[in-house]
């Protein structure tokens, strides 16, 4: 299940971005005036609070969470929400009760989308690539390859570690890999997927608890 987001928003908006599912007629008239502004909105959704019984309408865009309150990018937090209750008065829709209008300043927050998208496919290939790597490097040094879940993979190595060939052959099966499944180039720096450390170092300092380590 993916980071900050649910799996049932994941989905749709995949489905948006590969052609599989027409965006409405807001959310089309939204990527517009988001496309005006130099950014690129792949998804509007609405955000539960259970506890609340609030809905809070969030957005998925290329923009990082913090360029939205700073510098040239803090007016697109405010003119979104404006934007949002225009379209949907110029189309005849009701406007959702949503808790945007409660805030102090009141907007469309929301996250940056390339980043979540890029966890979850290095999670997903990890799942692959992993064990493979395990076998296939066993007699260079490598113990145990582990997905981490945070979007890379961590290379376990005996204590004398693994030589510089090594560590290119492995970041090149893992680079074609992921390729294969990142078919809109959002992975970017495939350099920053790999982390390589000692065994021991899992085992001695943290006890093999995965979370303290990545942590």
């Amino acid at each position: 299940m993916p980071n900050l987001i649910s799996q049932e928003v994941y989905d749709e908006t995949i489905a948006i971005l590969e052609g599989r599912k027409q965006p409405d007629i807001v959310l089309k008239r939204m990527q517009e005036w988001y496309g005006q502004q130099g950014v690129t909105l792949y998804n509007l959704y609405l955000e539960k609070d259970y506890c609340e019984k609030t809905e809070t309408l969030e957005s998925l865009t290329d923009l990082h969470e913090g360029f939205f309150r700073k510098n040239k990018w803090n007016y697109i937090y405010r003119d979104s929400l404006k934007m949002y209750c225009k379209i949907c008065t110029e189309e005849g829709i009701p406007i959702k009760n949503i808790d945007n209008f409660a805030k102090p300043e009141p907007g469309i927050n929301g996250f940056y989308f390339p980043r979540i998208w890029r966890g979850e496919i290095i999670t997903e290939v990890g799942e692959t690539i992993c064990p493979v790597l395990e076998k296939k490097y066993k007699d260079n040094g490598v113990e145990k390859v582990v997905n981490s879940g945070y979007g890379g993979y961590t290379v376990f190595t005996c204590d004398r570690g693994v030589t510089d060939e090594i560590k290119a052959q492995i970041l090149d099966m893992v680079t074609k890999e992921i390729k294969k499944y990142d078919k809109h180039g959002v992975v970017g720096k495939y350099d920053t997927i790999l982390n390589f450390d000692k065994l021991s170092i899992l085992r001695d300092v943290y006890n093999w608890n995965y979370y303290q380590y990545y942590k």
